[in-house]
């Protein structure tokens, strides 16, 4: 059962300015998935600046007076944890205080409204015209001659397709949105954020052939048949049965393929390369790498817990950009190739993302008009 009390002292160690330890980021990780709503509690009250500017006059007047007495910085945190015990044993008052008086957050910026957020409607274009799919709900759709079901699980059938009548569709994604697809071989792919999958309606017995965009998880049925994945840029991926996750935004500067069962060849157009599972070829201009990794990490983002085991922080951030459509600018000084640990909860507001992270870093995520902009603190404040 997770330690609340502890996990209030981290969180308040963190707000005071003090770095943690290895385990000490490990637990609050590990509190935010075992309790998001508590979580989100202590979120709120560390973003009361009155509250954590109160808190930091004490921590800092406490510590004046430790010098004074020539105690060292060592002793400083074996001696303040009594202090944010208490803090801690304090923090339902200030928590149910907060609900009480708490007054609805202000609309911090166009491209994270909620509503647009959660407009996570996929769209199917035919040669013809476009449907909006109404999310989470069991409905069907007469799309040329095709009986198009959709369920509350955001996924897409094809029922009684006139199997004469081969079409192209493409079902395309929002930011912020997913969507599930079954495809006439029995395939399901995963779209993620602003993505797109275009397919035909129906398979011929020589070849098995998708375009996509975006960011794609693929659960290809076997079947002798090869299956052929088209990237935007032309580079393919032939499968014959097999899971893998690919990712390739317009917006990013490499591609990425993971593994996660099956095997699958990679083609460049200049070379082919095959992947084995928990295996990840990237590749940039033209030069490619393959490298061992927990594939599951790299498809999480098909659930509500978007997990990072040792990633870029340039890497955490272009996911939250594909979730809430959130460009980013950093300070010269920030090194975008530091490694994290962490998750993106996207039950979560962006601004509840952006805190998580300032608890797991040296810095500060600032929401202007347009962006997000991160900086170091002003240690001199």
């Amino acid at each position: 059962m997770m330690d609340k009390k502890r996990i209030y002292i981290i969180f308040t160690k963190k707000q005071l300015g003090e770095s943690l330890s290895e385990q000490e980021h490990e637990e609050l990780i590990k509190a935010r998935i075992a309790d998001p709503a508590y979580y989100k509690e202590l979120t709120e009250v560390f973003s009361d600046k009155e509250t954590i500017s109160e808190f930091k006059k004490l921590d800092e007047q406490w510590y004046k007076d430790k010098i004074k007495q020539g105690r060292s910085k060592a002793f400083y945190w074996r001696a303040a944890a009594g202090i944010l015990l208490i803090l801690a044993l304090s923090a339902t008052l200030f928590l149910s205080q907060r609900t009480l008086n708490q007054q609805p957050d202000q609309l911090e910026l166009a491209f994270v409204d909620d509503e647009a957020m959660i407009r996570k409607e996929a769209t199917i274009i035919t040669q013809k015209q476009s449907y909006q799919l109404k999310e989470k709900i069991d409905t069907t759709y007469n799309i040329e001659g095709h009986q198009v079901k959709t369920n509350t699980e955001n996924k897409l059938v094809y029922k009684d397709a006139p199997k004469q009548t081969k079409t192209y569709h493409t079902i395309k994604t929002p930011i912020g949105g997913q969507y599930r697809l079954e495809l006439a071989d029995n395939s399901v792919v995963y779209l993620n954020s602003n993505s797109s999958v275009t397919y035909p309606t129906v398979f011929n017995d020589t070849i098995r052939k998708v375009v996509m965009t975006g960011e794609v998880f693929f659960d290809i049925s076997k079947s002798k048949t090869p299956f052929i994945v088209e990237m935007s840029s032309g580079k393919t991926i032939r499968v014959l049965g097999t899971s893998f996750n690919v990712r390739e935004y317009e917006d990013e500067t490499f591609k990425e393929i993971t593994l996660e069962e099956g095997k699958i060849q990679f083609n460049s157009g200049s070379q082919n390369v095959d992947l084995v599972p928990n295996q990840q070829l990237i590749m940039k201009d033209k030069n490619i790498t393959l490298k061992n990794v927990e594939a599951s990490y790299y498809s999480s983002w098909r659930s509500d817990m978007i997990q990072f085991n040792k990633v870029t922080l340039q890497r955490v951030l272009q996911s939250m950009k594909q979730l809430y459509g959130a460009p980013y600018k950093l300070s010269h000084e920030i090194d975008e190739q530091m490694l994290l640990i962490c998750s993106i909860n996207k039950n979560c507001t962006l601004k509840e993302n952006l805190q998580f992270l300032e608890m797991l870093t040296d810095l500060r995520f600032n929401i202007h008009e347009n962006y997000i902009k991160i900086d170091k603190p002003d240690i001199t404040k």
